[in-house]
């Protein structure tokens, strides 16, 4: 299937790509009943951040050297 998108151009020429189409999540609220259960999912978010950012620099120092993970 093709279609033609129209828009402003940001600089002269054309291009030809696959479009992407980004759509907003849906999101839940939940109902806090206990301050400090939420104070440890917090706290359990954060480590896990640290360690996935941790290991994406060490997979970084590998592919890319020491001069582009710091």
């Amino acid at each position: 299937m093709q279609k033609d998108i129209l828009g402003i151009a940001a600089s002269s020429g054309i291009a030809i790509a696959k479009a992407f189409r980004l759509e907003s999540p849906e999101l839940t609220i939940e109902t806090v009943m206990s301050t400090d259960q939420e104070a440890v999912r917090f706290e359990q978010a954060l480590e896990l951040s640290k360690s996935e950012l941790e290991r994406i620099k060490e997979h970084t120092c590998q592919e890319l050297g020491d001069m582009f993970s710091n």
